[in-house]
Parts: structure tokens; sequence; C-alpha cells
């Protein structure tokens, strides 16, 4: 229900809805800062999994995290669904006013490619 839905899943579903019908292709990334240490909600969880910390490149222009997980965005739903998926994997704790209180940063990115091959990247950043 978009009139309880928080501002990631609100923006995320504009951006992408956007994206959809100008038929731009969307890939999509999604990170957590956690203790110092920078976690790639994306990646492959399992029974056996165990999380990685990736590292950080700092280049010239820009900031790049290395191994991070970019998947291809088929639809809006597509994309809501992905990053529910990745909000699941976020750490979090009790608190006196929250049961799932979280304890990281996280970062969620679009690169948003249009059919002559522009690219434009959106960040939404949720804190702790």
């Amino acid at each position: 229900d978009n009139d309880t839905a928080g501002l990631l899943p609100r923006s995320l579903g504009a951006i992408l809805a956007r994206a959809e019908d100008q038929r731009c292709e969307v890939r999509l990334s999604f990170l957590e800062i956690y203790n110092e240490h920078v976690y790639d909600l994306m990646a492959p969880t399992g029974r056996w999994a165990k999380r990685r910390a990736l590292r950080v490149k700092d280049v010239t222009t820009r900031i790049e995290v290395a191994n991070l997980t970019s998947t291809r965005v088929t639809s809006a739903a597509h994309g809501l669904e992905l990053c529910r998926a990745a909000q699941s994997q976020r750490k979090t704790s009790k608190t006196g006013l929250n049961q799932t209180s979280s304890r990281s940063h996280a970062i969620c990115s679009l690169e948003v490619r249009n059919a002559a091959g522009a690219s434009t990247q959106r960040m939404l950043v949720d804190l702790a």
C-alpha cells in the first residue's frame, strides 16, 4: 500500500515505473554499512553462506565497491521484490521502541540507461 509504504519503497517504485515507461534498462545494487564494513545485501545467502566485507576503492572521481552485485531489473514489481529481499538481510536489533530497528546504513543504487546508451545513477540512502 503506497499510503503506508516508507520513503525507500515509494521512491524506488516511482523511479522504476518511470524507467519502465521509457523502456530504460535499470540495474540495482544494495549495500549495507555496518561497523565500518561494507556488505552486499544482494549477495546469495544460505545456511552456510558467510557474509564477507567488500573492499571500497577510491577512484579519481568516485567511490567503487569491488564485487558488488548488480542485477538487471525487469519491472517495477521486480525491483521492489529485490529491494525487499535485500532489506531483509540488514542487521537489526530490538530497541525499546522498535522490534527490528536497523543497526546499519544502507544504500540502494540504481543505474538507469536509456536506449541511446546514456546513463544516470540514483542512490537512495537509509541511515541507521
